[in-house]
């Protein structure tokens, strides 16, 4: 959690009861923010026209072989995401 320093200065000169209250309150929207973002992403659909849906189809019935450049590109990845 972040906050601008003169919040901060500001809540430093509440009385203990209070600061709890506006800490739990600057938590409670950001775990709201997570969560409508999180829904947000969820419910992103992505559309196709029919050509594009016959396209992707089609890739998935029958994909491509996997050339040299194609598995070097998957072991650098590979190594990237162990590292």
């Amino acid at each position: 959690m972040q906050l601008d320093e003169q919040l901060q200065k500001h809540i430093f000169s509440l009385p203990i009861e209070l600061k709890s209250e506006v800490l739990d309150f600057v938590l409670f929207l950001e775990q709201k923010l997570k969560k409508q973002q999180k829904s947000t992403a969820i419910n992103n659909v992505i559309q196709l026209n029919s050509q594009e849906q016959e396209n992707f189809a089609k890739a998935l019935l029958n994909p491509v072989e996997e050339n040299a450049k194609l598995k070097k590109s998957a072991q650098r990845y590979q190594q990237k995401i162990k590292s």
